[in-house]
């Protein structure tokens, strides 16, 4: 098995960092200034674009179980329905939309030449082609945290994401950290930049290989004050198995790094047949 750089970094240090082509950078800069004017608009806007299976608004509680945000998932099927819906004449509402369709479309020669990695490197099949075919497995999750915690906190709990792996496009102030050789590390924060890591699913196809980093949000002076904003790329792989929440359960629920000493045998029962996972499973 002969492993690129990439490959062994991430199989070392959890992540990788990739350069952004200027063209996304700039996309992404303005799609961040256009998803904060959005949070910034009345509730009865915001909740017209109904959470579905493909994307949509929602707002999450700590009180509920959840981490206190405001999120909205989208991917090219979910940008369709709003367009169907006639949502998308809302020029302040919609332009973060507009920014999204052109954002995964720019980001596939970065996916692709991931991709192309693990399938060579582990003699995989069928994770590109997928990413081709399927639209809706790519998808995007526009994040704000709402202010008002105490610095330090943790907004947002440990956990893996489930799918093939992750992008943060976006941070707008440090307090990302992931977990790895049982230590907590700031993720690197750098807007020429993004950081690529892996889910369950890329753990599962390469055999524990790369692992899923764990990961989590810690409160800072600024978001404190102001909120955080975020943006996030998931890719998933429908034609490979699935990690199965439902029997499972949320990986917050899971000590940080379960997932980095369990044995394969184990770790494939936590997964069920292929499928087209919906936003909520993916993270």
């Amino acid at each position: 098995m002969n492993k690129t750089n990439i490959i062994k970094t991430i199989e070392t240090n959890g992540f990788i960092e990739i350069n952004y082509p200027d063209r996304l950078k700039k996309v992404i800069i303005r799609s961040f200034v256009n998803w904060k004017n959005f949070c910034a608009l009345s509730k009865d806007i915001k909740e017209k674009f109904i959470f579905e299976k493909n994307g949509g608004y929602e707002k999450r509680l700590k009180k509920d179980n959840y981490d206190n945000k405001e999120t909205f998932h989208t991917s090219i099927p979910g940008i369709k329905r709003f367009d169907r819906m006639k949502l998308l004449k809302n020029q302040t509402a919609c332009l973060f939309l507009s920014d999204a369709s052109t954002i995964l479309k720019e980001v596939l020669p970065i996916l692709e030449n991931f991709t192309k990695q693990v399938e060579e490197t582990f003699i995989i099949k069928k994770i590109l082609s997928d990413i081709k075919k399927y639209p809706d497995c790519l998808s995007i999750r526009y994040i704000h945290y709402l202010p008002g915690n105490n610095i330090s906190d943790i907004i947002g709990q440990p956990h893996v994401d489930k799918g093939g792996f992750t992008l943060h496009l976006f941070e707008d102030c440090d307090g990302v950290e992931y977990f790895w050789k049982n230590l907590w590390y700031p993720l690197p924060l750098n807007k020429n930049k993004t950081v690529l890591f892996g889910g369950l699913q890329l753990q599962l196809i390469t055999k524990n290989s790369v692992k899923a980093l764990c990961h989590r949000i810690l409160a800072t002076k600024k978001s404190t004050e102001s909120g955080r904003y975020s943006i996030v790329l998931f890719t998933n792989f429908p034609s490979k198995p699935y990690y199965n929440k439902s029997v499972y359960g949320r990986s917050q629920n899971f000590p940080a790094g379960f997932n980095y000493t369990i044995s394969f045998s184990e770790f494939t029962k936590m997964f069920a047949r292929s499928k087209k996972m919906s936003a909520h499973e993916i993270s």
